[in-house]
């Protein structure tokens, strides 16, 4: 065995054959022929030290016993190991352009469950495989596989690098992380950094999206640190133990050089977004305590957009218009007439409010990254979006509806194929958006709004809670006592219900026996969204019986039923008649005054009144005479 390898040295370690205590040993180049080696004969320490050996070279050896006059043994070996490499010095940077295995003087962590990974694409680096953004070397990067099982701890560690010549040394490499619109699946990745005598855990970390999930230049200060020798770094990757495989995170082009006096700011953000605000944040890499933004519409050219100096990280941007799309830019301010170079952009969109309306498109591989979102104008509103068009391809491309408005929260509703009709959240947030594959074509070429796999049209609206629900009892009314009924009812629905009379029915039907005035009202619960609405209507009862001249023999009504089309028919009635009609909620749906003779026959005629059962009563200052009529 070799043990206390070195870039240049190695202990030499065997087990005794038996009792000798002298060894001859070759040691040379792995897959040297004996005879051909460094001999040292006449060893008797064990274990034998070597110097003078080649960084980063293989060595095989060989040991054999001597035992005096007993003579020696066969040859034992070869046992091979390789030593270290020698610390690097600067200029010194990796791209990992040499292969698809662990590049030389580079090592996998000791305890690592997985290997991180070598190649120029992978699984889901970037957005589901697709990278955007560049790195200085392109072409090979390294990995990990963010797939099942989640492991812990997967470590890539550097080489030495000796980098004293650097006043202010600066750690530069590339990253990229994407998780696809997983709310929280990124995984935590980080940088342990060696300073010569001991390990600075957590040096840099991160566990989100890098600016637009794209390659992102991270740079590192490392000012902070007491460096005694040269310096190693340690990439650690931990995977979110949520079953999670979106966020494949890849680095490429590891340096270090010399910290700009103002460096970049790094990992902008957007966070708390609403209708009309968001704050801007980033990472400092440097001192400075104040950042100039230059903020304006997506694609805005730079030194155009709106500009704030701020000395706030993050910085609250207010006075937003809602429903758009921003991109913003960061640099430092280091000093009088010392600042960073811009950092950006990264884009970011307000959420709509209830105004909104407008069309949607959605293309290939589009997930809830791609959500459009709309925030209730009054805190404590409900918000609905209703869509009057829209269809994705059936069995490929699914619609989303859910509560928040950066398309994360709980599904509302989901589908494929075409979609219409209101869809209403109780947290006064909701988004839209496509699950979509990696083709898709508009029927018929596209065009028509609503009509094309690409294309919905919807509109919002807000609300506060439980405005929807009403109930409506009708008019208050006047009966005979003894003589009249009529039905109350309090609307069908998912709703329970609660009326005066401790009656549990959507319908009651109220009479009277005696003179007097009966208020009636019910409370409906709707089961869906616990909303409640009450209403309520009075009914008096009168004394009809001892003045009544009116009555099956002096009034009559026919057809009954018929087509809304009715003859009244009068006889020995000597006063002025009227004749009102209701329906079974007490509602007057044709009254008249005037003009009704005796012994004739009186045509009233309802047109366009609904079929059902209605009161027809006649009066006049004797009495009163009502029957059922029905309308087919």
């Amino acid at each position: 065995n070799a043990t206390s390898v070195t870039s240049t040295s190695a202990n030499l370690e065997w087990t005794a054959g038996s009792n000798e205590t002298q060894w001859n040993l070759e040691y040379g180049p792995a897959g040297f022929a004996p005879g051909t080696g460094t001999v040292a004969n006449a060893v008797t320490t064990n274990p034998y030290p070597i110097t003078g050996l080649s960084s980063n070279t293989a060595y095989d050896f060989y040991v054999q016993a001597d035992c005096g006059a007993n003579g020696t043994s066969n040859m034992a070996g070869p046992a091979t190991f390789t030593t270290l490499c020698s610390a690097f010095t600067l200029p010194w940077s990796e791209n990992f352009d040499a292969g698809t295995t662990t590049p030389s003087c580079w090592s996998q962590g000791s305890a690592n469950a997985e290997d991180w990974l070598f190649a120029a694409t992978g699984g889901h680096v970037g957005d589901a495989g697709v990278i955007g953004g560049a790195t200085t070397s392109g072409n090979n990067f390294a990995w990990i596989d963010d797939s099942t099982p989640d492991n812990t701890g997967t470590t890539l560690e550097s080489p030495l690098v000796d980098i004293s010549s650097l006043t202010v040394p600066m750690l530069s490499f590339y990253l990229i992380s994407n998780n696809e619109g997983n709310s929280g699946t990124n995984v935590n990745f980080s940088v342990d950094v060696w300073d010569g005598a001991a390990w600075n855990v957590g040096v840099f970390t991160s566990n989100s999206n890098t600016l637009n999930g794209e390659w992102q230049q991270i740079s590192v200060v490392l000012s902070s640190l007491t460096i005694t020798g040269p310096v190693q770094l340690k990439f650690i990757v931990d995977e979110d133990p949520t079953s999670a495989y979106f966020d494949d995170v890849a680095i490429d082009d590891v340096t270090f050089v010399e910290a700009p006096a103002c460096p970049d700011p790094t990992l902008l953000s957007a966070a708390n977004i609403t209708t009309a605000s968001a704050d801007l944040g980033w990472t400092e890499n440097g001192s400075a305590t104040s950042w100039e933004i230059e903020y304006d519409s997506t694609g805005f050219v730079q030194g155009t957009g709106n500009s704030i100096v701020t000395g706030a990280n993050p910085h609250g941007l207010i006075g937003l218009v809602a429903n758009y799309s921003y991109d913003f830019y960061v640099r430092a301010i280091c000093g009088v007439g010392d600042s960073s170079a811009w950092a950006g952009p990264y884009s970011f969109a307000t959420y709509g409010d209830c105004s909104s309306s407008g069309v949607y498109d959605y293309g290939n591989n589009e997930d809830s990254t791609n959500a459009i979102g709309f925030v209730a104008s009054s805190p404590g509103d409900y918000i609905t979006l209703t869509f009057t068009g829209g269809i994705t391809e059936t069995g490929y491309d699914y619609w989303f509806i859910n509560d928040a408005a950066d398309g994360s929260g709980t599904t509302i509703a989901t589908g494929d194929g075409p979609i219409t009709g209101a869809y209403e959240s109780t947290t006064g947030e909701i988004s839209f958006f496509v699950n979509s594959d990696g083709s898709w074509s508009p029927v018929g070429g596209g065009g028509t709004p609503g009509t094309t796999w690409d294309t919905f049209v919807y509109d919002l609206s807000c609300a506060p809670p439980c405005a929807g629900l009403t109930v409506d009892l009708g008019a208050d009314t006047a009966l005979c006592s003894g003589q009249d009924s009529v039905m109350l009812d309090a609307g069908a629905g998912p709703y329970t219900y609660e009326w005066s009379n401790m009656a549990s029915t959507q319908t009651i039907v109220v009479t009277g026996s005696a003179v007097g005035t009966v208020d009636y009202s019910v409370v409906i619960l709707d089961s869906i969204t616990m909303c409640t609405a009450t209403d309520s209507v009075s009914i008096t009862f009168g004394d009809c019986s001892s003045i009544s001249e009116l009555s099956e023999s002096t009034v009559s009504v026919y057809p009954n039923p018929s087509n809304g089309n009715f003859i009244i028919s009068l006889s020995n009635i000597s006063e002025q008649v009227s004749v009102q009609v209701v329906d079974m909620q007490g509602r007057l749906i044709y009254s008249q005054t005037e003009g009704l003779k005796v012994g004739k026959e009186n045509a009233i005629s309802l047109d366009n009144v609904e079929r059902g059962v209605y009161l027809i009563s006649v009066s006049s200052e004797k009495g009163r005479y009502t029957q059922s009529i029905v309308i087919e």
